[in-house]
């Protein structure tokens, strides 16, 4: 218990007595300096994309600061990465709709058991910046003048600073993140449509994003792996994996069973790391040469909500600076055509193997882009006279499913309906739909121009499979 682990209920809703009293145990702790670990999430995240923090703990570790303001807290994130889940086999279970199995003896014994058999391979832990509270409060809560505060205050300005601590906190963590063979791997395949590509090609194609992140990397805590493309294969290899087809003009590599579902939770592990090089490769890959300034213009357009979705780093003001910074990361590596005449960007040529390499690229933020366009078009097609937002959730949650199931979309959190909530709080936010007298949702000009834009941004073949699933 000195070691600041302790139990605590699922929820205290409904017990005020068990709540006061656990906030009390929290604020002695720590005004006792015990170092305290908890996971802001609040439940494990079967995808390995990143879950919006639960402000619960935070909460009570704010208020116990502000009761005694003059001892220092600071929050240090840490990303974790798994190249093998040791409870890998319950993961597609539950992600195949099946309940959660209560933690018993005989579970322990058995995930025991399971470690004596096969490779697991590396757990990577990286730190990101640590984070001081009162900086931080008094970044994001001017009136508050530095002095303590009763342990009952609460003040107006307490739960937004707290809820931005907790997007910060796990931006931060995205920000350490750590490439490994396994989900470099896993992010290169299943970028492929048949989920099967040649050894040679997937190596080469790892170097690539190695190299990409060296040229222009996602942050200054970024790992990346000291190794080859071809290393990294096979080593990725001794997990028993990837089923292996001999051919003789090359080997080529699938995932065996159902592991393409688990890979997808090593490939979104680091989706964050090359979302604004996706992006990027998602725009050329139907469109006409472009000028840098048109393509500011759309990943401003479009960033806002991938930001919210994979918690990335960067600020509105920063983004000219990216996009300049991997444009010419891309050129590098291959991918674009830069003419200094016109000033003009393009893609590869289509006969190379680096336009084959850039739609793989593309793949990356294919979905969240899909899933961006079709919130846009279903509000069109059915907002017109306004439609209530359980109505709208439910109609895309559904839509998403079904393309899922009829393009075999490897991805569980494709239709996940809480990724839609989030579109539809920020659209609300950028008053692009509005609510009406009855509580209907509503959408104007904005809108439109808005899905004009996404068009821009997603190929044209991915749209075509949009409206053949709300077609039908």
């Amino acid at each position: 218990r000195n070691a600041g682990a302790f139990f605590m209920r699922r929820t205290f809703a409904g017990n005020q007595l068990y709540s006061t009293v656990f906030r009390e145990y929290m604020k002695n702790i720590q005004q006792d300096d015990t170092p305290t670990e908890y996971f802001i999430e609040g439940g494990r995240s079967r995808t390995g994309r990143m879950l919006p923090a639960k402000a619960g703990l935070l909460s009570m570790s704010t208020r116990a600061f502000l009761q005694d303001p003059e001892k220092p807290l600071v929050f240090v994130p840490v990303f974790v990465g798994y190249e093998k889940l040791w409870e890998g086999k319950s993961y597609l279970k539950e992600l195949g709709g099946k309940a959660k199995k209560k933690e018993s003896v005989g579970g322990l014994l058995r995930a025991l058991k399971s470690l004596r058999g096969g490779k697991m391979g590396h757990v990577h832990a990286s730190f990101g910046t640590p984070i001081d509270l009162r900086d931080h409060i008094q970044a994001h809560a001017p009136k508050w003048d530095g002095q303590s505060l009763a342990s009952e205050a609460k003040p107006d300005w307490l739960v937004p600073t707290v809820n931005a601590l907790g997007n910060r906190i796990l931006t931060s963590i995205n920000s350490a993140a750590v490439l490994d063979p396994m989900n470099l791997l896993s992010y290169v395949l299943l970028s492929t449509p048949r989920l099967n590509m040649g050894e040679t090609e997937l190596a080469r194609q790892i170097d690539k994003l190695i190299r990409l992140q060296k040229l222009a990397p996602y942050s200054p805590e970024l790992s990346v792996p000291d190794m080859y493309g071809k290393e990294i294969v096979e080593y990725v290899k001794e997990f028993d994996f990837l089923e292996q087809q001999e051919h003789a003009l090359g080997n080529t590599l699938t995932p065996l069973g159902r592991h393409s579902v688990l890979m997808s939770y090593y490939r979104n592990n680091i989706q964050h790391v090359f979302a604004i090089p996706s992006l990027l490769a998602s725009i050329f890959l139907d469109n006409k040469p472009l000028s840098q300034e048109r393509v500011v213009v759309l990943v401003e357009m479009v960033y806002p909500y991938i930001k919210q979705e994979l918690f990335l780093r960067y600020q509105a003001d920063e983004l000219p600076g990216v996009v300049d910074a991997q444009l010419k990361a891309l050129h590098e590596i291959g991918y674009l055509d830069f003419d200094p005449e016109t000033r003009l960007w393009s893609r590869c040529s289509a006969e190379s193997a680096e336009a084959a390499e850039l739609e793989n690229l593309a793949q990356g933020m294919l979905q969240t882009l899909g899933r961006f366009y079709l919130l846009l078009v279903l509000m069109v097609r059915h907002g017109k006279h306004g439609i209530k937002q359980g109505d709208l959730e439910n109609l895309v949650h559904l839509s998403a499913q079904r393309m899922s199931r009829l393009q075999d979309i490897s991805s569980p959190e494709f239709f996940d309906k809480r990724l839609f909530q989030g579109f539809i709080r920020l659209l609300k936010e950028n008053e692009l739909i509005t609510l009406d007298e009855k509580n209907m949702l509503r959408y104007g000009r904005s809108l439109i121009a808005q899905r004009k834009n996404a068009e821009a941004v997603l190929s044209e073949r991915f749209r075509q499979v949009i409206f053949r699933v709300i077609n039908a």
